[in-house]
């Protein structure tokens, strides 16, 4: 049987689509059947398991159960932490504004004090520069202080040595004169040097004590250091400028004198017609050491004098040349004054003057 043309050919073209939906549909049909069976597969294999092991089932959905729970649980305790963590988040939040409020009143305070502080460091300041301004002022007067009291000091050491050059000007002053002895002199044929005494100071000598020896020696004799055979004399005053003995008014009158008799070196007395007293009296090399101990007071004090003088006389055209004799009676004059109230620059305090450091004083800053 033929159709028209074309209705064959909508019908050619029908009939293969018609055959993809089929093949289509028995795929899905397939896949239909392929679940189903599976699903029964499942299910039979679900009552199985149910038939076959019920009691542990029980404890999964149990555990499923307590799990459940456990979440339910977690998500309140969840609940209270972030709750706890909203309040903790305040309580920070009030903490730190009471904090911050806190250290502004610290800062506060603290600018304060520090502004009191500094007012009281520039206080301090000032105080101290009029502090080092004073001990400025108190140095230039220790110094001009300790200059005049230098001043004084060495005008009192010149007060004292004038007050004792004074005394020693105005003191009495005794001097034995020994004279070369002459024929007439001899007394009883015996070599005798005649003597006396002169005050050249300013005040009289009171209460004089003498002891006198005169002793002949060669050049090569030393000096006859012994105290025998001293004769002594003593005496109450001898006037400032006055003799002993005194002079006398009348100058027909012939000098008194003192004779202080001659003796050897062992003591003897030598008789005038000697040998010894000829190379004397002629200028022979014999010399005749007189010497002696004189002690006198006056008003400054006690006096005590050695003293002693060689005596010889030389031919015209001759030289003497001392002898050890005549060298010890050059050394054996001595003066010791024990003044009652001699000033002594050495009983003044020392005054040593004092190391003085400059003081150095900074204006503090306004």
């Amino acid at each position: 049987m033929h159709l028209p043309r074309p209705i064959q050919r909508a019908f050619d073209l029908l009939i293969p689509e018609l055959r993809r939906i089929a093949d289509a549909i028995g795929v899905l049909h397939a896949d239909a059947q392929q679940q189903i069976k599976a699903a029964n597969t499942a299910q039979e294999r679900q009552q199985k398991q149910q038939e076959i092991a019920p009691l542990w089932l029980n404890d999964v959905i149990a555990k499923y159960e307590e799990t459940e729970g456990n979440k339910a649980a977690n998500d309140n305790r969840h609940y209270r932490v972030q709750n706890s963590i909203r309040w903790a988040t305040w309580c920070a939040f009030i903490a730190a504004s009471v904090y911050g409020g806190i250290a502004a009143l610290q800062l506060r305070t603290m600018r304060t004090t520090y502004w009191e502080i500094e007012r009281q460091t520039k206080a301090a300041q000032n105080a101290a520069y009029a502090t080092c301004l004073n001990a400025q002022a108190v140095q230039e007067t220790f110094i001009q202080m300790q200059s005049s009291a230098s001043d004084s000091h060495a005008a009192a050491m010149a007060t004292i040595t004038q007050a004792a050059s004074g005394i020693e000007a105005e003191r009495a002053l005794i001097s034995m004169i020994p004279r070369f002895p002459k024929t007439e002199d001899f007394f009883k044929q015996q070599l005798v040097i005649p003597y006396s005494m002169r005050n050249d100071g300013k005040s009289a000598a009171i209460g004089f004590h003498i002891k006198v020896k005169a002793v002949i020696v060669n050049a090569k004799d030393a000096f006859p250091s012994s105290d025998k055979n001293f004769e002594k004399l003593d005496g109450s005053y001898i006037p400032a400028g006055g003799e002993y003995p005194d002079k006398p008014t009348d100058p027909q009158y012939k000098a008194l004198t003192k004779l202080a008799i001659v003796r050897d070196v062992k003591g003897r007395v030598v008789a005038a017609s000697s040998q010894e007293a000829r190379d004397f009296l002629e200028g022979g090399p014999e010399v005749v050491i007189f010497y002696g101990i004189m002690e006198y007071s006056d008003f400054s004090g006690v006096h005590k004098v050695r003293f002693c003088n060689g005596m010889f006389t030389t031919k015209p055209g001759d030289s003497h040349a001392p002898g050890k004799a005549e060298i010890g009676c050059v050394n054996y004059n001595h003066q010791d004054d024990k003044y009652a109230k001699m000033p002594n620059v050495s009983n003044l305090p020392s005054i040593v003057p004092l190391q003085v450091i400059p003081i150095n004083c900074t204006k503090p800053s306004e």
